[in-house]
């Protein structure tokens, strides 16, 4: 991985079924530099296993396969996110995105926000949190 992408502010998976969604975090990430990329296929292990993002952002609401149980299938899977990170993303109260997170055992959630600013600093935040857990 070049110095770039891991010293700036970060690789970023977002897996959302909703295209606008996916669209404006997309252009506001990448405005403050984040290396985004995204998908509205929550069968996206190959894209994992290529970019090793730092973050994925996982909606939880999505056809077929929900976010959470996807991340559960993830965990499963040795090696499948090696220096990675999984957050759930959802428009859900925040008491049940909490649950459906500690349940499907990923490191946290947040919430979907359509304030820039709000996207950038939850996003740099669990940036930060990933790659503090692999200097351990």
């Amino acid at each position: 991985m070049n110095d770039e992408i891991r010293h700036g502010p970060g690789k970023i998976l977002i897996v959302d079924d909703n295209d606008s969604d996916l669209g404006v975090a997309r252009v506001v990430l990448e405005e403050r530099g984040f290396v985004v990329f995204t998908t509205n296929n929550v069968l996206c292990a190959e894209l994992i296993v290529r970019e090793q993002p730092d973050v994925i952002l996982l909606d939880v609401k999505l056809p077929g396969l929900q976010g959470d149980e996807a991340a559960r299938a993830f965990n499963r899977v040795p090696d499948l996110l090696k220096k990675g990170i999984i957050v759930l993303y959802s428009n859900l109260p925040e008491d049940e995105l909490e649950k459906r997170a500690e349940l499907s055992q990923v490191s946290g959630y947040m919430q979907k926000s359509h304030a820039p600013e709000k996207l950038i600093q939850d996003v740099q935040t669990w940036v930060d949190f990933a790659r503090a857990r692999t200097r351990r």
